[in-house]
C-alpha cells in the first residue's frame, strides 16, 4: 500500500473515531463540565477534585467518575524543615521502611490537632500520632449515607455509580517522585511540568496490603498531575488512549482467563511513556494507526517482561505480582496476537464494529455541531438543577457571575453559566417585603438583577421573560409589558424550541455555518440567536401568581415548565389586570387560547400546564365557567399536572 493510501486510511479512521469517541472540542467540553462541578462544589473547608475517565473527557461504556474531597485544614509536608509557621493539623511524611508509593503521616512536632474529627481519625504508633486510613474512610461513610462499600481508597454506593475519596495534599513536589525537568523532551511541555510541580502531590487513604503498618499508610496519588498531562494531549494521543481502553473493556475483558489482570491506569501509564519518547509532530491524524500500534507494542513488551514502571515513581513496577498465573500467559498470547493482526482487531469491539461500513472522507462538522448542541443542553440543565438543589449561597452565585463576565472564561461553559444566572435571579422569594421603601427596593435590585441580566444570554427569548417576571414582582408593570413585547418579537417560527426541536446545522445561515467552521462563533452564540427554552419555575421561585383556592384543592402543583409564548401572554394578562385594563386582559386570554390550540411553541406534554394557566387567569377575573371548561380539558388530557400556582 503506497504512502498516500496509508494516510487516507488513517484520516478515515481518525474521522470515524471523532464521531464515535468525540472531537477535540467535545472532549474539552466534557472536561470543562466537570471543572465547573469542581468549581461550584468547592467550599471553605473542602476542595472537590473530579477524576476518572469522564473528567478526562471520555464518555465510553463503563467510564467512571471519582470524586475526591481535599481537606483544606490539613497540610502534609515532606519533612520538618519545610514546615516553619506554627499552625494546626500539619502532618509529616514517614517513608523509611515503607514500600515506594506509600507513606505514613505523623503529626508534626510543632503542630497540634485542632478538630475533634481529625483527632478521632488518628492513633498512636511508636510514640507518634499517625492518621489512620481505616478511620478516615469510616468518617467519610458517616457523612455520605448509602455509600457503605469500601473500594480501595474510596467509598462507593451499592450500584458502584460513583466513588468518593478523602485526600490530603503536600504543596511541594516530593523527592520520591522523579524530576520531570532537566531532560530535553517535547512532551510534557515546561509550562505543564511547572503547573504539576507547583500543585504538589496528593495522598489517599489506603496502605500496602503486605505491610504491617497497612492501617497507617497512605498511597501517594498523582491524580491532578495525571489529569494535567492528559489535558495537554493532542487529540490523536487522546484517541489512542481511548482505543486502548476500548480494547481492554470490550475485547480483553470478554476473555475469562484475561479478565482483571490489566486496568485502565496501566494503559494510561503506557501512553505517558510513549508520549514522552515520541516527537510532537508524530501525533498527527494521518499517523493515528502508527501511534496506536506504538502504544500497543509498548504494552505487549511490558506484559512480556512483567515490567511497567510507574510514570512518576519508576521504582514502582505496576505489573509486580500481576502476571504470575497461567492466565497471564494467555493474556500475553492474546496481546501478541492482536499486534500481529494489526488495528483490524479493534473491529472485534462493540464500539468500533462498524468501521468497515463507514467511509468517512472528511470531518463531519454537521454531526459535531448537533452533538455539541445536545451536550450543551444536557449540561446546562444538570448544572442548573445542581445549583438549585444545593440552594446556592450568594458566594457560589457570585463565583458564577465572575466567570460569566471574564473576557477569557477558563471554563467557557457559557450556556451552563448563563442558565444558572437565570435561576439565581428568580430563586429567592421577595414577596412580603415592603417595596415602597427605597432601601429595600434597591437592595433587591442589587442582589437579583445582575444575574437575570447575565441570563439574557442563555437563549433568544426566555431570559427576557424572566426579566419581565422579576420586574412584575417589583410592581413595574409598564416596563414589564415592554419587555414581554420584545420577547414575543423573538418568538418567530424560525426559532428552535428546546423542549421538542433539534437544532440542525443546515438550519443556520450560511455566514453562521462558515463562522462555526472556522471557530469565529461558539455554541452559546447559537443558543442566543436561535434557541428558545421553556420557562421553568420551582417551589420558591418568583412566580407572579397568587395561590388560587379552587385550583389548589383540585390539583397538586409542585413544579412547572411552561411554554414561553403561553407564559408571555399570561404575564401580559397579569400586568394589564394590575393596571385595571379589562379589554387587554380579555385579548390576552384569547391569545393564550389560540397559542395552545395552534401548538405554537407548545409541546404535547405542556398542554396540561397551559390550560391550567388559562384556568387560573379566568378565575382571576371571576369567570368560573370558562375556568371549569379549561379544567375539563385538563381532565380529558388525563395527565397529572405539575404546575405550581402562587
Amino acid at each position: 500500500m503506497d504512502e498516500f493510501k496509508v494516510k487516507s486510511l488513517d484520516l478515515q479512521f481518525y474521522n470515524y473515531l471523532c464521531e464515535k469517541i468525540g472531537t477535540d472540542e467535545l472532549v474539552r467540553l466534557r472536561r470543562k463540565y466537570y471543572q465547573l462541578w469542581d468549581f461550584l462544589l468547592t467550599n471553605k473547608d473542602v476542595v472537590v477534585v473530579n477524576s476518572g475517565s469522564k473528567s478526562e473527557g471520555l464518555d465510553l461504556e463503563g467510564s467512571d467518575i471519582d470524586v475526591m474531597f481535599l481537606r483544606k485544614d490539613i497540610t502534609v509536608y515532606e519533612n520538618e524543615a519545610q514546615y516553619r509557621n506554627k499552625k494546626p493539623n500539619v502532618f509529616i511524611m514517614i517513608t523509611q521502611d515503607i514500600k515506594p508509593g506509600f507513606t505514613m503521616l505523623k503529626l508534626s512536632k510543632s503542630s497540634f490537632i485542632f478538630r475533634r474529627e481529625i483527632y478521632n481519625c488518628s492513633d498512636i504508633w511508636e510514640q507518634d500520632i499517625l492518621l489512620s486510613n481505616v478511620k478516615v474512610k469510616q468518617l467519610l461513610r458517616t457523612k455520605h449515607a448509602g455509600y457503605d462499600l469500601v473500594h480501595g481508597p474510596c467509598i462507593t454506593d451499592n450500584e458502584n455509580n460513583r466513588d468518593y475519596a478523602f485526600c490530603l495534599r503536600c504543596p511541594s513536589w516530593i523527592r520520591q517522585a522523579r524530576k520531570l525537568r532537566g531532560k530535553s523532551r517535547v512532551w510534557p511541555s515546561p509550562s505543564v511540568i511547572a503547573n504539576i510541580e507547583k500543585y504538589g502531590t496528593l495522598f489517599v487513604p489506603i496502605g500496602c496490603k503486605t505491610s504491617v503498618t497497612e492501617e497507617f499508610e497512605w498511597r501517594i496519588s498523582f491524580s491532578v498531575a495525571e489529569k494535567l498531562l492528559i489535558y495537554s494531549f493532542r487529540h490523536t494521543q487522546m484517541l489512542c488512549y481511548a482505543l486502548l481502553k476500548i480494547m481492554l473493556k470490550e475485547i480483553i475483558e470478554t476473555y475469562t482467563y484475561s479478565k482483571g489482570i490489566l486496568c485502565s491506569y496501566f494503559l494510561k501509564t503506557v501512553v505517558f511513556w510513549v508520549s514522552e519518547e515520541y516527537r510532537g509532530d508524530e501525533w498527527q491524524p494521518h499517523m493515528i494507526l502508527t501511534c496506536f500500534m506504538a502504544c500497543l507494542a509498548r504494552l505487549v513488551y511490558c506484559v512480556d517482561h512483567s515490567y511497567l514502571p510507574h510514570y512518576f515513581i519508576p521504582e514502582i513496577n505496576l505489573l509486580e505480582d500481576k502476571l504470575i498465573s497461567n492466565n497471564a500467559t494467555e493474556l500475553t498470547h492474546l496481546l501478541n496476537k492482536f499486534y500481529r493482526i494489526g488495528p483490524q482487531f479493534l473491529t472485534y469491539s462493540k464500539t468500533l464494529s462498524n468501521f468497515a461500513q463507514h467511509h468517512i472522507s472528511s470531518f463531519n462538522i454537521i454531526n459535531n455541531f448537533n452533538t455539541l448542541y445536545h451536550i450543551n443542553r444536557k449540561y446546562a440543565m444538570e448544572i442548573s438543577k445542581m445549583c438549585y438543589c444545593q440552594r446556592c449561597s450568594n458566594i457560589k452565585i457570585s463565583k458564577i457571575s465572575k466567570l460569566s463576565t471574564k473576557r477569557r472564561n477558563p471554563l467557557n461553559l457559557n450556556v451552563c453559566i448563563f442558565r444558572i444566572c437565570q435561576f439565581a435571579g428568580i430563586s429567592n422569594e421577595i414577596n412580603g417585603k415592603n417595596l415602597s421603601l427605597n432601601k429595600v427596593f434597591y437592595e433587591i435590585h442589587k442582589q437579583r438583577l445582575p444575574y437575570i441580566i447575565l441570563g439574557l444570554n442563555a437563549d433568544a427569548a426566555s431570559g427576557w421573560l424572566y426579566l419581565a417576571t422579576y420586574l412584575f414582582s417589583l410592581n413595574q408593570f409598564s416596563v414589564s409589558l415592554r419587555i414581554i413585547d420584545y420577547a414575543l418579537s423573538k418568538c418567530t417560527p424560525d426559532k428552535l424550541y428546546c423542549c421538542n426541536d433539534d437544532l440542525h446545522y443546515e438550519q443556520l445561515y450560511d455566514t453562521e455555518q462558515q463562522a462555526l467552521k472556522y471557530g469565529c462563533l461558539d455554541i452559546s452564540s447559537i443558543f442566543r440567536r436561535h434557541v428558545i427554552t421553556a420557562i421553568l419555575f420551582w417551589k420558591d421561585s418568583i412566580l407572579p401568581i397568587k395561590r388560587i383556592y379552587e385550583l389548589k384543592n383540585r390539583y397538586d402543583f409542585t413544579n412547572s415548565s411552561l411554554p414561553p409564548v403561553v407564559y408571555a401572554h399570561y404575564l401580559r394578562f397579569l400586568c394589564f389586570y394590575r393596571l385595571y385594563d379589562g379589554d387587554n386582559c380579555r385579548k390576552c386570554l384569547h391569545d393564550i387560547q389560540l397559542t395552545i390550540e395552534n401548538g405554537y411553541f407548545v409541546c404535547a406534554h405542556q398542554k396540561v400546564d397551559s390550560y391550567t394557566c388559562l384556568a387560573a387567569a379566568h378565575l382571576k377575573i371571576g369567570d368560573k365557567n370558562a375556568a371549569m371548561k379549561c379544567l375539563d380539558v385538563v381532565d380529558r388530557l388525563n395527565v397529572s399536572t405539575s404546575f405550581c400556582v402562587y
